[in-house]
């Protein structure tokens, strides 16, 4: 648990540093083919180029893990950057609740 106002700030920055770096990971592979993510929608689905404000909501929702799926990652590389990211957040989630 967090002591105090302190251990508060510094877990917030690591999630923002966090997402940030993983919105880059996404960002740099997705820009410039749409074979690594699909985004679904009402009109259907289809292969996208993300964005950087792309990358960085997908970055969002899988580190908060409410994981809309309007954007999904397809590819291998793209899934396991994605693994990745959801191991190590709850990596941190898990440190901060035991010590």
């Amino acid at each position: 648990m967090f002591k105090n106002i302190n251990d508060v700030i510094r877990f917030m920055g690591l999630q923002i540093i966090v997402i940030i770096i993983f919105s880059l990971f996404y960002y740099l592979i997705g820009r410039k083919t749409k074979t690594h993510f699909l985004v679904r929608s009402r009109y259907g689905h289809r292969l996208i180029k993300l964005s950087l404000i792309d990358a960085l909501f997908l970055s969002v929702t899988t580190q908060s893990t409410i994981g809309y799926g309007s954007i999904t990652p397809i590819s291998p590389i793209a899934k396991t950057i994605s693994i990745i990211q959801m191991i190590l957040i709850y990596l941190f989630i898990g440190g901060e609740i035991l010590f």
